[in-house]
């Protein structure tokens, strides 16, 4: 992995960008690096330490927590989980896996391994049930054999994402594999394609069950004159063709599946 020195903000410089985001109207407030669950390590503080303190914030705004490496988040997992099971904490959990395979993920320099990956994932679903996971995925890097390709499938068919964002390997300076012979674009296209069909097909699966629930939503922003993006509290994206304005909430019939979102009609 290439990546800079860790340099944290100061729990109080983030606690005065959230509540001044909050006192301006702003619904969804994300906290964003390479490395959420990084947050503090230079510093003495912890992640789940930040999100208590932060999510005092008023209704109806809500906190999205961003990507986490699960090298960083092993050792912070409980207190993590807890932090997450708060009232304006989104359930979201961005979590990559990179590869199904251990020994890729040794080459690509990813310090934890798939059976940490899959711990964290059991962990979190046993605390909050609901949470929206999304992963990502490399296909196609150096080296990588079809029986690796297919230890990747095999782990999204395990975990069950809500979301893959599926990537083809691309080289890149300074990282474990630079030098290493790369697969030509065919064979990425390939793998990509055949990740990109099976993830669908699971969207369509885990989504299926939710049509005809209802579900209680915040509007997190406008998408066009009479259009708007609403949010569950896990996360799930429910497209309202109704204007409203950020903020407003209520609870929608879901009545169609989009794959990465909904279509949902406002319920009175």
């Amino acid at each position: 992995l290439a990546r800079a020195n860790l340099n944290s903000f100061s729990a109080g410089e983030i606690q005065d960008q959230v509540n001044a985001f909050s006192r301006a109207g702003t619904v969804e407030i994300q906290l964003t690096a390479q490395d959420v669950s990084a947050w503090g390590r230079d510093c003495g503080n912890t992640l789940p330490s930040l999100l208590q303190t932060i999510s005092t914030i008023p209704p109806p705004a809500m906190l999205r927590v961003g990507m986490m490496n699960p090298a960083t988040v092993m050792d912070i997992l409980d207190d993590l989980i807890d932090a997450f099971t708060g009232d304006r904490v989104f359930r979201f959990l961005h979590l990559p896996a990179q590869s199904g395979s251990d020994r890729i993920l040794s080459r690509m320099g990813r310090e934890y391994s798939v059976a940490e990956y899959e711990e964290i994932v059991r962990a979190f679903r046993k605390k909050i049930p609901d949470i929206t996971l999304m992963t990502d995925m490399i296909v196609g890097s150096c080296g990588e054999t079809e029986e690796e390709f297919s230890e990747s499938l095999d782990l999204i068919a395990r975990t069950r994402p809500n979301k893959v964002n599926v990537t083809r390997y691309s080289r890149r300076p300074f990282t474990p594999l630079a030098k290493e012979k790369d697969f030509p674009d065919s064979v990425k296209k390939d793998r990509s394609r055949i990740m990109n069909t099976a993830v669908e097909a699971l969207y369509s699966e885990i989504n299926a069950p939710r049509i005809g629930t209802t579900v209680p939503f915040v509007v997190t922003e406008k998408i066009r004159p009479g259009s708007v993006m609403a949010r569950t509290p896990s996360y799930l994206g429910i497209v309202i063709n109704e204007d409203h304005p950020p903020g407003y909430t209520g609870r929608a019939l879901l009545k169609k599946d989009r794959k990465y979102f909904f279509i949902g009609e406002r319920q009175e």
